[in-house]
């Protein structure tokens, strides 16, 4: 099977980044495989295209999950608590037990393809921006950092994509910065949803079994 025509799994498809990337790929016929919960909002996604839905609940091992990784040549995980409060046992539920779940049903089902992660920039450093993150999402540095270092872990062959503060907007419009070292996030390292879905994509289509850890943000506009 050609990098063209691999078949892609998403976990996080039904909204915000994950739902972004999965149209791109869709608009480019690309075979995709989506993980959701929600049966009836992932057919009103996705129903009329020829979208592969899987309903199970990542935070539970479950063999619906590990056979969800069944002719996987690549997956792009977004999965995360919604933009919203949330209290630090969901946080570690979802972005962390879940995200092991994940690792481990790939692993039982021998993939071997390149395993894509979402999370946040400034995971390693305090800012302003990340103080008020960790109020309104308790522990959420603890527990990204961790699904982190499970992934290096892991034995998977992976890429790490760090993005900036999140903007929604079109791609395209702003040059991206990609850098190895995570740095600060603050309100001048934003990206748009969409320029986030397109490196998704890119980091997802690497042949080669290094593993890579990039950040990605907006560079700034020349004065």
């Amino acid at each position: 099977m050609s990098v063209q025509s691999a078949k892609t799994l998403i976990i996080g498809a039904t909204a915000g980044t994950g739902l972004i990337t999965a149209k791109k790929l869709i608009q480019q016929n690309e075979p995709v495989r989506i993980i959701a919960r929600n049966r009836l909002k992932a057919v009103q996604l996705f129903g009329t295209s020829n979208t592969e839905i899987v309903i199970c609940d990542i935070t539970k091992p479950n063999d619906a999950l590990r056979d969800a990784f069944k002719g996987i040549q690549r997956v792009i995980y977004t999965a995360a608590v919604p933009p919203r409060r949330a209290s630090e046992e969901e946080i570690r539920q979802v972005d962390f037990e879940g995200f092991n779940n994940v690792l481990a049903a790939a692993k039982s089902a021998g993939f071997k393809g390149r395993f894509v992660y979402l999370t946040t920039m400034g995971l390693n450093h305090s800012s302003f921006l990340m103080k008020i993150l960790g109020m309104i999402k308790p522990g959420i540095v603890q527990w990204r950092l961790a699904a982190i270092e499970a992934l290096r872990d892991s034995g998977l062959t992976y890429s790490i994509v760090r993005a900036g503060l999140f903007k929604n907007a079109t791609a395209g419009k702003r040059q991206v910065a990609s850098l190895e070292e995570d740095r600060p996030l603050t309100m001048g390292t934003a990206i748009s949803r969409n320029d986030t879905a397109g490196v998704l994509i890119q980091e997802s289509t690497k042949t080669d079994s290094r593993n890579s850890d990039v950040v990605v943000y907006w560079q700034k506009k020349a004065s």
